[in-house]
């Protein structure tokens, strides 16, 4: 019972929801927000569990669709190949370069399944 807030960007699915909840539950004083922000989708998909694990669910929203490329994936493509000529010798470099535009090309392809959430909790 420490912390007035957490605010979990991202981590949640990583961590697991339902360890996720119960572990920051512990963590937060009485009455202390839980803000997270991930994928829409394992939001609806996990929101029932919100109130079993001692939260109240305050408000959420979604980003809009074009966020996620206006801010991040538009930038980070025309960075990436300015790096695929800077490093177009090193393989590994190159790796991980095909790694982040794969996921750009993802994005391109179905920007729905790119949407993210912000939840804020109380603990109850």
């Amino acid at each position: 019972n420490s912390f007035d807030i957490i605010w979990a960007e991202g981590s949640i699915t990583t961590l697991g929801v339902e360890k996720s909840l119960r572990g920051w539950n512990r963590l937060l004083k009485p009455k202390g927000f839980l803000v997270i922000h991930d994928e829409i989708k394992h939001f609806f998909e996990k929101r029932h569990l919100v109130a079993s694990y001692g939260y109240k669910l305050i408000e959420h929203f979604s980003l809009p669709e074009e966020a996620w490329w206006e801010e991040y994936y538009s930038p980070l493509e025309i960075k990436i190949k300015k790096l695929y000529i800077k490093y177009s010798n090193d393989p590994n470099a190159l790796e991980v370069l095909n790694i982040h535009q794969t996921e750009i090309d993802m994005v391109k392809f179905s920007p729905k399944s790119f949407q993210s959430v912000f939840c804020i909790m109380k603990k109850i």
